[in-house]
């Protein structure tokens, strides 16, 4: 789960998020 959660973060991140705000949602 931890690892999906990271490799979300970093999609997310490409698209303009942070990866805190991932990691919070």
């Amino acid at each position: 789960m931890n690892a999906s959660l990271f490799q979300y973060a970093g999609i997310k991140d490409k698209r303009g998020k942070t990866c805190q705000e991932v990691t919070i949602h």
